[in-house]
């Protein structure tokens, strides 16, 4: 470490973490026995195309690295692992370093990657993606719920669910949104798997505000054969999807009723946590499910044992806006006339004997559909010369 270092007050770099007040002592550690947080998930140094990084790189070779690493042993043995400090280490090995100063903390290994994401999210710089990632990585580390990790880290819980729900988008609005071309909102209004890539291209190149963004994928639910373009050229045409401004007078904007999604969830026959049910709650007001949908969410919620409920959601949007989504749709608002008309009905023998034998074929069918869906994803890979990337959740 260079003589620009002695005399610093150490106090500024190690209030961030509770445990390095008690271990304000500097020693310079080799870069080779220092290893990434595995949480780490801010993007790559790279100081040939972002400036910053470059910056970076020439300040250490100039004055070396003044502020510290926080860096802790693992209980097994190994590398220390960098708590806080990436780029600072990164640029010292471009520099052509050999050492780097440290602080040693004492913290177990799930302490010392929650502190690393703490530390992350408290710096400015980081993306809203960035942001999301970090939440998700401390949720899964930390055995937290998103409105657990809200608590702990002093958040609205609203806020963390949004931006973990960033990390599920597919991999194009994912990209536009690190490039600044989308904000958060327009891209979580381009979450649909087929579609919403297409959608947030014309959201970046037009500048599309999230209210118009919602009206073109209403439109495109509506009529899945259309394309995204094709759909916002009917929103700008008519105002409104499938209203012909010729036919409507002055533009009155109806308020949405009020659904009572904790009390629906709360109904729902499937087996799900508290926890999940609050979470369900929210996210399907957020996005404004109707029982149908909210009903698949609980399904998938129940039936994935890694599945978060923001993708739980995502999913029962996707699915209400295909084919097989609106023949579901069908199916269950026919199933309840069905029993309505059950219990209401006076059976005959012979009309017990017919409706079971009808009943029984439209179970067998659905069986073999189930079987049917259960076979696609083999099917699907094994067309692709690459398979295609899942959706995080």
């Amino acid at each position: 470490m260079s003589g620009s270092g002695q005399g610093l007050r150490l106090e500024a770099f190690t209030d961030l973490l509770p445990g390095a007040r008690e271990a304000q002592r500097v020693v310079e550690i080799d870069l080779d026995r220092l290893s990434p947080s595995p949480v780490q998930v801010r993007a790559p140094f790279d100081p040939q195309n972002r400036e910053d990084d470059a910056g970076l790189v020439a300040s250490v070779k100039q004055d070396g690295v003044i502020q510290p690493l926080l860096v802790v042993l693992p209980p097994q043995g190994g590398p220390y692992r960098v708590i806080d400090g990436h780029r600072r280490w990164a640029a010292a090995r471009a520099a052509g370093l050999s050492t780097v100063p440290c602080i040693v903390l004492t913290l177990d290994e799930v302490e010392a990657a929650f502190r690393t994401g703490v530390s992350n999210l408290q710096r400015r710089n980081l993306t809203p993606l960035e942001e999301g990632r970090q939440y998700v990585e401390l949720m899964r580390i930390g055995c937290l719920s998103a409105r657990e990790l809200a608590q702990r880290l002093g958040k609205p819980p609203r806020t963390v669910q949004q931006r973990v729900a960033l990390t599920s988008l597919p991999p194009r609005v994912q990209e536009l949104l690190e490039q600044g071309r989308l904000s958060p909102n327009q891209a979580l209004g381009c979450r649909h798997e087929a579609w919403g890539p297409a959608l947030a291209e014309l959201a970046a190149e037009h500048g599309l505000s999230r209210k118009t963004i919602d009206r073109v994928a209403e439109y495109l639910v509506d009529h899945p054969e259309s394309t995204p373009r094709e759909a916002l050229g009917h929103v700008e045409e008519d105002g409104r999807p499938g209203v012909s401004r010729r036919r409507r007078g002055p533009r009155q904007e109806r308020p949405r009723p009020e659904v009572d999604y904790d009390g629906l969830v709360a109904d729902l026959d499937v087996p799900l946590t508290p926890e999940q049910r609050g979470l369900l709650a929210e996210y399907a007001r957020m996005e404004h499910l109707d029982a149908v949908a909210l009903r698949w969410a609980a399904l998938v919620l129940a039936g994935v044992p890694t599945m978060t409920a923001a993708g739980a959601v995502a999913y029962a949007q996707q699915l209400a806006g295909t084919p097989i989504g609106k023949a579901l749709r069908a199916i269950g608002h026919g199933l309840e006339t069905l029993e309505r008309r059950v219990r209401k009905a006076r059976l005959t023998p012979n009309l017990i004997v017919a409706t079971r034998a009808v009943v029984g074929d439209v179970v067998r069918r659905l069986d073999a559909v189930a079987s049917g869906v259960g076979q696609a994803p083999a099917a699907v890979t094994a067309s692709l010369e690459e398979p295609a990337e899942v959706e995080e959740v």
